[in-house]
C-alpha cells in the first residue's frame, strides 16, 4: 500500500508547505485542522495537499498525531484562497492562514455549534421612495446578480448609496445567499448594523471583538446561521457559506491595506473572491481610488454615478480662506464668525485637523532644545490634557515636566496645532457652547464613540472637532459648518497616495455639511491658496482632478499604471540593512523587465531603535514581477548575516513608511 503524505500549513516564516505521514488508521482530507509535533512543540496545522511520495527521508518523516476534526474545517475553495493570497502578496502560507483566523481557530478549539438555530427571515421593510440615480443603480446591478462584475458606485455624499446597498442585499437573501460588507473603520460598523439590521440578522467580524466573540461569530458566519456579514478588512477571510455578494464601502480608503505581517488589501481580496465565485462586487465611494477609476478606464468594472443627494439638498459652498498674513494661524476670524452665526441658529459647526494632540512640537525658548523620541529622534507629540510627551510613531510617552533638560528654562514654545489647542480655542471663544472633541484620545473606552456619534445626530453638541474620524461616512443632520483648518503639509507629502488621499478627504469632509435641507458651506484655511491641485480639486471636481492625476502618474510610470513593491529591511544596524538589500539588488538584477531603485532609508529612516531601508521593485508586468520576487525569497536563506536582519515584501504599497 503506498504511503501518504499530507502538505500541511504550519504558523512558521517558512515559504514551503511541510511534509507528514497520514497513519494508515487515520482518514485526514484536504481541509482538516491536524496536531503535528514541530520544533519538539504539540502544534495545529491544516492540509493543504495529499500525495505519494516525499523529499523527507523516511527517517525524518513524521506522522500526524491526530486529527483536530473528523471532517475538514475548510473547503478547498478557502485554501484556494489562502494559497493565491500568499503567493501574490509573497508571504509565508502558514502565516498567512494564521493571520486570515480568529486565535480560537487556529488553536484548534472545536467549531461552535447552536443547538436552537432561529428561522432565518427576512423582515418587512416600508417601501422606499428612491431617486432617480438610485434606481439606475439598482437595476443595472440587479439585471446582474447572478455572474462576476465589479460595480464602482460613485456616488457624492448624501447620494443614497446605503439604500442602494440595502435593495440589493435584499434580493441576494432573497436567494437565500449571504451577503459580506467591508467597512475600512470600526467606528463605521455602527451606523451599518443599524441600516442593515432592519432587512435581518447581522453578524460582525472586526478587531473590536473578544477573541471568544471573534470565534462565535466566525462559527455562526462558517455554518450560515447569519446571512449579513459586516466587518473591517479581516472579515473578508471569514469562511462564508454560500456567498452572494460583496459590498466595499468608502471603497477608496487605504485602511483597507494592512500595513504589518500580512500585507495585503482587502478590497482587492475581495475583488478576487467576487471573480473566484463568480458573484458581483460593489465598490463604493464619493472619491473612487485611482486604481478604481483606472479599472473603469480600462473597462475591467462598471461605472454607476449618483450625483444628486437625495434630500434635493444642494452640496456646500466651498471657501478658501488665505492664512498666510492672519494673525492667528490656527483658526481665523471668519471661521469664527461663522461658528457663532450658527450657535444664533442652533445648527452645528464641524472643524476638522488631522492631527491630535495640543503642539507636534514644543521647543525651548532659551536654547531651541526639541524634545524627541529616543527610538527613532522624531519630535514628540505635547499632550497638555495628559501633560505628556507622546511619539506618535512608537506610541512612547514620557511626563512633560515643563523644565528643559539642556539649559533648566521652564519657558516653551508651542510649533503647530493639534485638536485639543483648536478645542482651546473654541471653548475660550465660545464658552457656553457644547463642544466634543472626536479623536482616538477621547474615544478609547469600547462603545464611546458610538455614544457620541449618536449624541451629535441628536444635536446634543453644537461644536464638534476631530480627526478623520469625523470624515468618513457620519451622517449630522444638522451640521451647516464644515472648516478644514490644515492641509498644507500633506500637500508636499513624499508618500505616494498622499495627494490622493487628501483630495478624498477635503471630499469626504466637505460632504458633512448640508446634508438635508439646510444649506452647507465649507471653509478650507490655507497658505496655499494658489497650489495648482487645490485649484484644479475646486474648480473641476474630484472626478476631473482625478483623471488629470492618472495622466500625471502614467507620463512619470507610477501606480497604478505601473506594477510597484518594496522590500523592506530593519536592522539594529544601518549596514546590515543596506547590505541585505543590496544582495536582494544584485540578484532582481538578473531578472527580466525589471526596475529596480535603492536601497534608500524609509520616510521614517529609523523607528523602535531599528533602522529602516527599502528597495523599489517594479515592472510593466505583474507576472514579470511576482517571479522575479518568488526567485529572490528562494534565496534569501542563503545570506550567512539573516538574522540579523528582519526583512518582508509590500505588494502595491500605499507609502514608504
Amino acid at each position: 500500500m503506498p504511503k501518504r503524505i499530507a502538505n500541511i500549513a504550519i504558523n512558521t516564516p517558512v515559504y514551503s508547505l511541510f511534509d507528514y505521514q497520514i497513519p494508515s488508521n487515520m482518514d485526514v482530507r484536504l481541509g482538516n485542522r491536524v496536531n503535528v509535533k514541530f520544533r519538539n512543540r504539540d502544534i495545529v496545522g491544516v492540509v493543504f495537499d495529499i500525495k505519494e511520495e516525499s523529499l523527507v527521508s523516511d527517517g525524518k518523516l513524521k506522522e500526524i498525531s491526530s486529527l483536530v476534526d473528523n471532517t475538514p474545517t475548510f473547503s478547498t475553495e478557502y485554501l484556494s484562497l489562502i494559497s493565491w493570497v500568499s503567493s501574490y502578496y509573497h508571504h509565508p502560507i502558514g502565516q498567512t492562514l494564521q493571520a486570515a483566523l480568529p486565535k480560537y481557530i487556529s488553536d484548534g478549539k472545536t467549531i461552535y455549534q447552536e443547538d436552537n438555530v432561529p428561522e432565518y427571515h427576512i423582515k418587512q421593510n416600508k417601501i422606499f421612495d428612491y431617486s432617480s440615480d438610485q434606481e439606475n443603480a439598482i437595476d443595472k446591478i440587479s439585471d446582474n446578480l447572478e455572474k462576476f462584475n465589479c460595480f464602482v458606485l460613485d456616488g457624492i455624499t448624501g447620494s443614497g448609496k446605503t439604500e442602494v446597498y440595502k435593495n440589493i442585499c435584499e434580493k441576494v437573501l432573497r436567494k437565500n445567499r449571504q451577503v459580506a460588507i467591508l467597512s475600512p473603520e470600526i467606528n463605521l460598523i455602527p451606523q451599518l448594523v443599524d441600516d442593515f439590521i432592519k432587512i435581518s440578522e447581522v453578524s460582525q467580524y472586526h478587531s473590536g471583538l473578544t477573541e471568544k466573540e471573534k470565534f462565535m461569530n466566525w462559527c455562526s458566519i462558517y455554518k450560515g446561521y447569519k446571512k449579513i456579514i459586516i466587518g473591517t478588512r479581516s472579515s473578508i477571510f471569514t469562511p462564508f457559506n454560500n456567498l452572494g455578494l460583496i459590498i466595499i464601502d468608502e471603497e477608496h480608503d487605504v485602511s483597507f491595506k494592512q500595513q504589518e505581517g500580512l500585507k495585503y488589501n482587502a478590497r482587492d481580496v475581495a475583488t478576487y473572491i467576487a471573480k473566484s465565485m463568480n458573484i458581483p462586487i460593489i465598490l463604493g465611494s464619493a472619491t473612487p481610488s485611482l486604481e478604481s477609476i483606472n479599472n473603469i478606464r480600462k473597462k475591467n468594472f462598471i461605472h454607476i454615478r449618483m450625483k444628486n443627494r437625495v434630500s434635493k439638498s444642494t452640496l456646500p459652498d466651498l471657501k478658501i480662506i488665505n492664512m498666510d498674513n492672519k494673525k492667528n494661524k490656527t483658526i481665523s476670524e471668519e471661521i469664527l464668525l461663522e461658528i457663532k452665526n450658527r450657535l444664533d441658529k442652533n445648527e452645528q459647526s464641524l472643524l476638522f485637523l488631522n492631527r491630535r494632540g495640543y503642539s507636534p512640537v514644543i521647543i525651548c525658548k532659551n536654547c531651541s532644545w526639541i524634545p524627541r523620541s529616543k527610538d527613532n529622534k522624531l519630535p514628540m507629540t505635547y499632550h497638555k490634557s495628559k501633560n505628556l510627551l507622546i511619539c506618535h510613531h512608537s506610541a512612547k510617552c514620557i511626563p512633560f515636566k515643563n523644565i528643559c533638560p539642556s539649559c533648566g528654562n521652564k519657558e516653551f514654545i508651542n510649533i503647530g496645532e493639534g485638536t485639543e489647542k483648536v478645542e482651546e480655542i473654541i471653548s475660550n471663544n465660545f464658552s457656553n457652547a457644547r463642544i466634543i472633541r472626536i479623536d482616538s484620545d477621547t474615544t478609547r473606552k469600547k462603545g464611546e464613540l458610538e455614544k457620541i456619534f449618536k449624541k451629535a445626530r441628536n444635536n446634543d453638541y453644537d461644536i464638534l472637532i476631530g480627526t478623520q474620524m469625523l470624515s468618513k461616512g457620519h451622517n449630522f443632520p444638522n451640521v451647516t459648518l464644515v472648516a478644514i483648518l490644515n492641509i498644507d503639509q500633506r500637500l508636499f507629502s513624499p508618500n505616494i497616495k498622499a495627494i490622493e488621499q487628501l483630495a478624498q478627504q477635503l471630499i469626504q469632509v466637505s460632504g458633512r455639511a448640508g446634508r438635508y435641507n439646510k444649506k452647507g458651506t465649507v471653509f478650507l484655511q490655507t497658505s496655499l491658496p494658489d497650489n495648482d491641485n487645490l485649484k484644479k480639486l475646486i474648480k473641476d471636481g474630484y472626478e476631473n482632478w482625478a483623471k488629470d492625476l492618472l495622466a500625471y502618474r502614467k507620463s512619470l510610470e507610477l501606480p497604478p499604471h505601473k506594477n510597484f513593491s518594496l522590500f523592506k529591511a530593519k536592522s539594529r544596524d544601518r549596514m546590515y540593512a543596506n547590505k541585505f538589500l543590496e544582495n536582494i539588488k544584485e540578484t532582481l538584477i538578473k531578472s527580466k523587465n525589471i526596475e529596480i531603485f535603492g536601497p534608500i532609508p524609509s520616510t521614517f529612516p529609523k523607528k523602535n531603535n531599528l533602522y529602516n531601508m527599502h528597495l523599489v521593485v517594479q515592472s510593466n508586468s505583474k507576472k514579470d514581477l511576482n517571479y522575479a520576487l518568488r526567485d529572490c525569497i528562494n534565496r534569501i536563506k542563503n545570506i550567512t548575516y539573516l538574522s540579523k536582519v528582519r526583512w518582508s515584501i509590500d505588494i502595491d504599497p500605499i507609502d514608504y513608511d
